[in-house]
């Protein structure tokens, strides 16, 4: 059976005829697809209903110091010294809880200054064991200390949530000012469990200054240790009934509450964002830029909507979504001319890690025949005055003509290489028209690689109102990587229903499914050990501040239920059942945060290969191999350069030569080389000796072809595609790839 997930039932849907759906492809609609339904996780207070002697149902306690966030000045004792929290996995830990884990050590660091780092020799650690159910101490208790994922409880904020406990966080219904929030039904609640309901004054809790906050990851949801399905937890204000308990990861309060208990000046990964709310547009500029045109800020309700290019703007940006807020950049397309460039650079931004997920939006509105063209580029810059030394390679361009179809902020997402640091470029190109509108809003730099694959569609509240209850939304075939599985996301907007049962009305059902792809004879069958996370994204502006909905499973080939879920597909094409969930999110919930923006639904999917994981590496270290550098990178025309400026040039090949020093010492220690046989110090050094002669001779063929260039050519930086965040292993690869530790 699959980890921390129960099989409910195999249905093939073949009932309802296709409605016409506005705007939205008709061939998209689908009325038959045969599916896996899989439980969703239970909240921590059902996955411990069982275990006695935990406080507030989750909290294992050697001390009674009852707080909101520990008292650092009172008990420093139980706070973790240099920010970090050594971790170990006890050996029945499962392939499904380290990857969830990976996730969690991932968020602290982009939210907080702490990290999780595996460990080495410290005395103070946690051990993160499988032991039925999930729990931890509150605060360091010194030496080991035991926090607990067990089956059901292997969701990346779950994970969240009990680290939270042990670096010294309490309930957010414990907090001495609840009361004034939240009425709690002990009506509602077993006698012997409403000590689970305690609250404690100010001279035991400390929340930091943060308000109340419902939105936490520590706070419990509306039912939790109801006896009778009522709501023991009951907002005072309504409109938060069904906001408590989300497990969704850190919300806006409680990176703040970590960041003032333990001193963060800022988070470990850098997180780069632009939504040109401002007059300083985030830094970006024209300057050393020799432009035609200009980038120019629109501001909504505000800036001039009469001339040739504004009149025809879009009515709404990218951030909010709601017609007349907000502003955004836009190219000047007024004068007409066609063939005129426009530059806009960023600041200088910086990275910590090998791998970054860049997202921006935007908005075209083009002229059938136009000849436009609009380029992102990766720009390398000198170290000490930042100006740009070679534009590289350009990571994305568009140049489709799009009048006449549907108009809407469109995202775009990559996975991106950057060096150290580096600046963004967008570059336009006009064309023969002075009312093509180009658009960009909400540009983001993160430090970590975007998920698998992604998938966004217009107009969704269309779906909600016109689909069946047994219809859904067939995305793309996406792949994991090059090579790599296909795969297919299956959305129902309004859930499904089989002929035993009317479904769940109200909720909207999310599935994954393998189909026949261009690269299967090529992989490792079957599809097993794969962490698989189906994500309805919060579009909110600031990425350290959206709580995406999500929920995961773990790919089990050996199940006798969902076993032939994961074998190879029967050919190019042809589908295997889908696996995922029928109650997957609540469709009133699309009306909060930004889940639905611009009348827009955002999925997102991640597959993380955990087939040959282990403790010293996190599981997004096991990603296949990708074309680096290569001219399959590169999309759409050469760019034509203005005089005078750097060309973008095709980068080389980036090749690192593993040197082995431990198998050189015992092959130099060896001395039973049988007669005849050369050693392998003899063989290294006749290689070398070949290799430099062939080397000097390639370096003056390459000089004399290179002599006529006059700019100096630079290594761009790599380039990953949408879909380049799951495993991919060829018959021919090894399986794992662990050329950096993602985890600092």
């Amino acid at each position: 059976m699959m980890k921390g997930s129960i099989f409910l039932a195999v249905v093939l849907i073949t009932q309802g005829a296709v409605r016409h759906v506005p705007r939205v492809e008709a061939a998209r609609i689908q009325t038959a697809a045969q599916v896996i339904d899989i439980d969703e996780m239970p909240t921590i207070p059902e996955a411990n209903k069982d275990i006695k002697g935990l406080k507030e149902g989750d909290i294992q306690q050697k001390n009674e110091n009852t707080r909101n966030t520990i008292e650092t000045n009172q008990f420093p004792e139980y706070i973790w010294p240099d920010k970090k929290i050594p971790i170990v996995y006890g050996m029945e830990t499962t392939a499904l809880t380290k990857a969830a884990v990976d996730e969690a050590r991932r968020e602290y660091e982009l939210r907080t200054c702490l990290s999780l780092p595996i460990r080495t020799n410290e005395e103070n650690y946690v051990s993160i064991r499988v032991l039925g159910g999930c729990f931890s101490s509150v605060g360091m208790q010194g030496g080991l200390q035991i926090l607990s994922i067990g089956n059901g409880c292997e969701q990346m904020s779950t994970v969240v949530h009990e680290f939270m406990h042990a670096i010294g966080v309490w309930h957010e219904q414990s907090r001495a000012d609840r009361d004034d929030y939240i009425v709690i039904n002990y009506d509602a609640i077993d006698p012997d469990l409403a000590y689970n309901f305690d609250n404690y004054d100010f001279s035991e809790t400390d929340d930091r200054r943060v308000a109340y906050d419902f939105d936490s990851v520590m706070h419990y949801g509306k039912t939790a240790f109801s006896i009778d399905g009522n709501n023991s937890i009951v907002t005072r204000d309504p409109a938060f009934q069904d906001v408590i308990g989300q497990r969704s990861g850190f919300s806006a309060g409680d990176v703040t509450k970590i960041a003032r208990m333990y001193d963060c000046p800022q988070p470990l990964r850098v997180t780069n964002h632009e939504d040109f709310e401002t007059v300083l547009i985030g830094g970006y500029s024209h300057v050393g830029l020799n432009t035609n045109v200009k980038w120019l800020r629109h501001v909504l309700g505000e800036s001039s909507t009469l001339g040739p290019t504004t009149k025809d703007l879009p009515a709404y940006d990218a951030t909010h979504g709601v017609e007349g807020r907000g502003s955004f950049l836009y190219m000047d397309t007024s004068k007409g001319f066609p063939g005129q460039s426009a530059f806009i650079k960023s600041m200088r931004y910086t990275t910590n890690v090998a791998h970054q997920c860049l997202e921006f939006s935007y908005f075209l509105r083009i002229n059938v025949g136009s000849t436009f063209k609009l380029y992102i580029y990766l720009a390398e810059i000198d170290p000490l005055d930042g100006e740009i030394i070679d534009f590289n390679s350009p990571l994305w361009s568009q140049t489709t003509s799009t009048i006449g179809g549907p108009e809407y902020w469109k995202v775009k997402r990559m996975t991106i290489s950057a060096p150290s640091a580096y600046r963004l470029v967008f570059y336009g190109i006009t064309g023969q028209y002075y009312d093509d509108v180009i658009a960009i809003d909400d540009i983001s730099v993160v430090d970590k690689e975007c998920d698998t694959g992604y998938l966004t569609i217009p107009e969704y509240s269309n779906l909600m109102s016109t689909y069946e209850p047994d219809q859904f939304y067939q995305s793309p075939v996406m792949y994991t990587g090059n090579p790599g599985y296909a795969f297919q996301l299956l959305i129902y907007p309004n859930g499904w229903q089989s002929s035993i049962d009317a479904g769940f009305p109200g909720y909207m059902s999310m599935y994954f499914r393998l189909i026949g792809g261009s690269y299967d004879d090529e992989l490792v069958w079957p599809f097993d050990q794969q962490f698989i996370r189906l994500v309805i994204t919060d579009q909110g502006p600031n990425p350290t501040e959206r709580l995406n909905y999500f929920y995961n499973f773990l790919t089990d080939a050996s199940s006798i239920t969902l076993g032939a879920a994961w074998q190879k597909p029967a050919g190019l094409g042809s589908t295997n059942t889908a696996v995922g969930y029928r109650t997957f999110f609540f469709n009133d919930r699309f009306s909060t945060r930004s889940y639905l923006k611009n009348d827009v639904a955002y999925f997102s999917v991640q597959v993380t290969d955990m087939r040959n994981y282990n403790e010293s590496e996190s599981s997004s270290s096991l990603r296949n191999p990708v074309l680096r550098n290569s001219q399959e990178s590169m999309v759409g025309e050469p760019v034509d350069w203005p005089e005078g400026k750097p060309q973008p040039l095709m980068a080389k090949e980036d090749f690192e030569y593993n040197y082995d020093e431990e198998r050189e010492k015992e092959d130099e220690e060896r001395d039973d080389v049988p007669p005849g046989m050369i050693t392998v110090k003899t063989g290294l050094l006749v290689v070398v000796i070949t290799s430099a002669i062939v080397f000097v001779v390639m370096a003056l063929l390459t000089c004399v072809v290179a002599k006529s260039f006059r700019v100096k050519q630079k290594t761009a930086p790599a380039v990953m595609t949408d879909v380049r965040y799951g495993p991919g292993l060829s018959k021919e690869h090894h399986a794992k790839y662990s050329d950096r530790k993602d985890i600092l």
